[in-house]
């Protein structure tokens, strides 16, 4: 019987040092785990959400946003393009949309349009912003993109030179919200009035 109870604290004696070991080496696991995971090396990573500051020139700064890879965007996921009248295209496209530090449309490459809607109306932008630069150059007035560039004075100047030209029956051009969108200007100028200014109606 002595033997026997020998034996089995031998056994139970062998199984807890087993067992020992056994935890031991599981919190050696764990805690060199973590220990890797704060002593490793940082990696930057640009998120979606990162932005940063750019500026194009002296008078232009806008965001630039990051997407997953690291290669940017000018466009904020979700943005939308404000509805505008021919003052605030000529103010935008030449400045951004300043209350959100938004690029200057004119420098927006299509690629950064989260949609085919989007890129209809930089199309569409760009096409107006060619019929007031016709405009200006009739009237011998045209300086160069770079000229109006983030400049908010030189963008009213230019808008109040071509502004008769494109002050069509019905088309108002005040600086309010009731001023006529830029759409129906175009409109008027390509397709009602066959490329004429309202001057030569």
């Amino acid at each position: 019987m002595k033997k026997l109870m020998d034996k089995m604290d031998g056994i139970e004696s062998t199984l807890e040092k087993k067992l020992e070991k056994r935890l031991f080496s599981e919190h050696d696991f764990v805690r060199t785990a973590v220990e890797d995971e704060i002593y490793a090396e940082p990696t930057a990573v640009a998120s979606e959400a990162t932005t940063v500051l750019f500026r194009h020139n002296k008078n232009t700064a806008f965001n630039l946003y990051f997407n997953i890879g690291g290669t940017t965007r000018k466009l904020p996921k979700g943005y939308i393009f404000p509805s505008m009248g021919l003052h605030s295209l000529i103010i935008s496209w030449y400045c951004g949309d300043l209350s959100k530090r938004i690029s200057p449309f004119m420098l927006i490459p299509r690629k950064d349009c989260e949609n085919d809607a989007q890129k209809c109306l930089i199309s569409k932008m760009r096409g107006m912003m060619e019929i007031v630069e016709k405009g200006a150059r009739l009237k011998e007035v045209w300086k160069s993109d770079n000229y109006y560039l983030g400049n908010v004075e030189r963008c009213n100047a230019l808008f109040e030179e071509v502004e008769v030209l494109l002050c069509y029956p019905g088309v108002s051009h005040v600086r309010r919200q009731e001023e006529s969108s830029y759409l129906t200007v175009m409109d008027l100028y390509n397709r009602k009035y066959k490329k004429q200014f309202a001057n030569e109606i």
